[in-house]
């Protein structure tokens, strides 16, 4: 298991952070058996292929797989760093915890249906502007995947499923710091738990504003449904700024805490 090699490489600190987890709990090893189970939907294929075509047919979806592979393994390890670091197993710590399993295995369908349509269109522009023949079914098959006006509901699918996860680590961090004094969190690691609260809420917000783009575009501007999708699809891309920016200022931050943590008493 990852989790455990991980633990047993790292088995007291994470940088600022004492770790309070140390041993992979029942309720990290179903965790685990669900990720594990999510990345198994998630397959390209589970058959081998027969003829070249069927294996054209599923490299072309290697792009999606992987993308979305990716998104799973960042919601993972934010997972696995959560539990490293407060190693609670009381009863809202289980809830929220499979609360955020649902909602993992939920969206992984929707998650890689979007990313398949995507890259599928990127492929059908590439066969259109290049004239590539053995693109052709992936063309037909990328047009037809999912109409214009379809888009404001798929982007509201994917932005609900996004506050959903976030939100839900939002609740398990705001839980964790509602711990600090029987955690004993010091005032670096409390500083740290708050700004993890801020990040998911930067999420939310972005995946909101999204929503607000892609409807309030299409249904309340009359603009084309593709174009609201479009432009609310590119709002997600606000998150590295934001994080960026909000990321220096914690940086200041913890920079003053580690001076104070230092300091003579």
């Amino acid at each position: 298991m990852i989790r455990e090699h991980l633990v047993k490489a790292h088995p007291a600190r994470d940088g600022d952070f004492r770790w309070r987890g140390d041993g992979v709990s029942r309720v990290e090893g179903l965790s685990d058996a669900v990720f594990g189970f999510a990345v198994t939907l998630l397959v390209v294929s589970l058959e081998v292929p027969s003829t070249f075509t069927e294996l054209a047919d599923m490299m072309l979806g290697v792009p999606a797989f992987a993308i979305t592979f990716v998104l799973l393994l960042i919601v993972w390890h934010a997972h696995y760093k959560f539990f490293r670091r407060y190693g609670l197993e009381d009863r809202r710590t289980v809830v929220l915890n499979a609360g955020l399993l649902f909602v993992v295995l939920l969206y992984i369908y929707p998650l890689k249906f979007l990313f398949q349509t995507i890259v599928g269109l990127t492929m059908a522009l590439a066969a259109w502007k290049l004239d590539i023949a053995w693109l052709d079914g992936t063309r037909e098959a990328a047009l037809g995947a999912i109409r214009p006006d379809q888009w404001p509901a798929l982007l509201s699918i994917y932005a609900v499923g996004y506050i959903a996860l976030y939100g839900l680590f939002a609740l398990l961090h705001r839980h964790a710091l509602s711990q600090r004094d029987v955690l004993e969190l010091d005032a670096v690691e409390t500083a740290i738990t708050r700004h993890s609260i801020r990040e998911s809420l930067v999420m939310i917000a972005v995946a909101v504003l999204s929503v607000v783009i892609v409807l309030g575009g299409a249904y309340g501007l009359g603009w084309p449904p593709w174009v609201a999708g479009f432009l609310g699809g590119w709002s997600y891309m606000l998150i590295w700024p934001a994080q960026t920016i909000m990321g220096k200022r914690h940086d200041r931050e913890l920079t003053a805490l580690r001076a104070a943590r230092l300091a003579p008493a």
